[in-house]
């Protein structure tokens, strides 16, 4: 059972090298928490955890994208990645944190 993150990829997203090593890419890159993207990682993670899940299906952190040949087979798995994900989490970037569906106005809206 796990739980799976949707969400857009940025400009500055962890990769699966950051993860590999967590030491190794704070020397080489100064620090992976200073990437953008750490906060959703960390996040959804921390969600996952919350509500006793042992595993989490984030593919930038799974998927090597300086492989064409394995970003493509990844890209074409996750249909059914998210079909045998116990629950979706989602990160909307252009949606600020305190913004409340059922307020008016509200984005999602």
């Amino acid at each position: 059972k796990y739980v799976i993150l949707s969400y857009t990829w940025g400009k500055e997203e962890v990769t699966s090298q950051d993860i590999q090593d967590l030491s190794i890419a704070e020397e080489e890159i100064g620090c992976v928490e200073g990437k953008i993207s750490w906060v959703k990682v960390t996040s959804a993670c921390a969600y996952a955890r919350r509500y006793y899940f042992e595993w989490i299906w984030i593919d930038l952190c799974c998927i090597n994208k300086e492989s064409s040949a394995e970003l493509s087979k990844a890209l074409n798995s996750m249909y059914g990645y998210y079909g045998n994900s116990m629950v979706c989490y989602v990160y909307l970037q252009d949606v600020p944190r305190d913004d409340r569906p059922h307020n008016n106005p509200s984005l999602f809206r």
